[in-house]
């Protein structure tokens, strides 16, 4: 197979979010029944194509900076980069397999509506803050974020009060978690290429009372994460594989949670790129 004749391109049809995507593809010669195209990290978000074929659609439900995957008989033939912005803050109640939007959000906190429901459902729901876009040349492996959060929900299901911070990059993510002492087990630390579960580490140290406002800093420095809270070390380790530039910040909590303020800085340049109080 004969791979530089085979094209694959993308493009979304609007700026907002949900968003459905275009893509365009020349299989060439390509006669294989076992064609798709993988949306993004999820191996199960796929959609079956055939070799006559030469457009399909997706849609996406979250603003992020996706890879799309042209996949013939199981293997990766080509790829190409999606970005979808957050246009601002955007929050969400993570339903399946549609979430709840709440847009042009000025505080992050859900509104008593999302509230409400949260403490209504008698299954786990977890809420999301979104903010994806284009932030300069900003590395994700040399940045500084200082942040204030707090649970908002530590009732029935969500007694754990977990929280998950999580830096989006061209190429990978970080996602830092939190709970309270006693629900380290259920926690997993994902540092680019690097996945810690708390079945098989000893993840305790992340272990802090988001019932009160709580500042939180992550650090990483020539690949090397580092995390704070209210100014104490919690955890320290290294990653191998870069990120790529970060293009959005996500908090994530089972139930809700709310941020106060953040401050993401690049320790390359020494230059604050969001200094934002809410």
């Amino acid at each position: 197979m004969d791979t530089s004749k085979i094209e694959f391109r993308s493009h979304p049809i609007t700026e907002s979010i949900p968003n459905s995507v275009v893509f365009d593809f020349d299989l060439n010669d390509v006669t294989s029944d076992s064609i798709y195209i993988q949306q993004f990290w999820d191996e199960t978000k796929t959609i079956k194509i055939n070799a006559e074929q030469k457009q399909a659609t997706g849609i996406y439900y979250y603003p992020g900076y996706f890879r799309a995957k042209l996949l013939v008989d199981g293997t990766i033939i080509k790829e190409n980069d999606l970005f979808i912005k957050s246009n601002g803050w955007l929050a969400t109640i993570d339903y399946e397999p549609i979430p709840k939007y709440f847009k042009s959000i000025d505080n992050l906190s859900l509104p008593l509506q999302g509230i409400s429901e949260i403490t209504e459902s008698e299954k786990p729901l977890t809420s999301t803050f979104h903010y994806v876009d284009d932030l300069k040349e900003l590395s994700g492996d040399n940045f500084r974020l200082k942040t204030t959060i707090k649970n908002s929900y530590n009732d029935k299901w969500a007694v754990c009060q977990n929280a998950t911070i999580i830096i989006v990059g061209t190429k990978s993510a970080h996602m830092i978690p939190f709970a309270i002492t006693g629900c380290s087990s259920d926690m997993g630390i994902m540092m680019s290429d690097v996945f810690l579960s708390g079945k098989e580490h000893d993840l305790s140290s992340l272990s802090i009372d988001l019932s009160k406002l709580t500042d939180i800093e992550i650090e990483v420095i020539n690949k090397q994460i580092t995390v704070y809270a209210d100014s104490k070390k919690l955890f320290s380790s290294a990653y191998n594989e870069s990120i790529g530039r970060i293009v959005g910040l996500r908090y994530r909590f089972l139930g809700a949670g709310e941020v106060s303020q953040m401050t993401l800085s690049n320790l390359s340049e020494s230059e604050i790129i969001i200094n934002k109080s809410f």
